[in-house]
This record gives structure tokens, sequence and C-alpha cells, in this order.
């Protein structure tokens, strides 16, 4: 998965006639912090999943056993 520190050291060759380096440095800079909102997120949720699953394989065994 890109991870946002992915996004930030992308380098792009310069050539004649190219886009406005700084410009797309400015937008690099706005999707990097939308994106690691984003990654942060599915993080945190992920391992709520985790957690969540352990609990419930806690609960199947306990009533297996009973």
């Amino acid at each position: 998965m890109l991870t946002p520190m992915d996004i930030q050291r992308q380098d792009f060759e310069v050539k004649l006639r190219g886009y406005n380096a700084n410009e797309v440095d400015d937008f690099l800079d706005l999707v990097v912090k939308d994106y690691e909102k984003l990654y942060k997120k599915l993080l945190r949720k992920s391992e709520s999943q985790e957690a969540l699953i352990a609990s419930l394989k806690k609960q199947l065994e306990a009533l297996k056993k009973d």
C-alpha cells in the first residue's frame, strides 16, 4: 500500500515546458495531508477489527467448552 511518506518522497523528472514544480509540490502537500488522514483512519479501523475478532474467538472457544 502506498504510504504518505511514499508520496512525499516521490521525485519527478524536470523537463522543458513541463509543469510548474511549485504548483506540483503544493498539490502533493495537500494530497499527502488528506491521504495521511485516511491512512491513519484505516489503520485504526484495522486494529479495532483485529481486537473484535480476537474477542469473538475467545467467546467462541468459551462456548465450545460448555
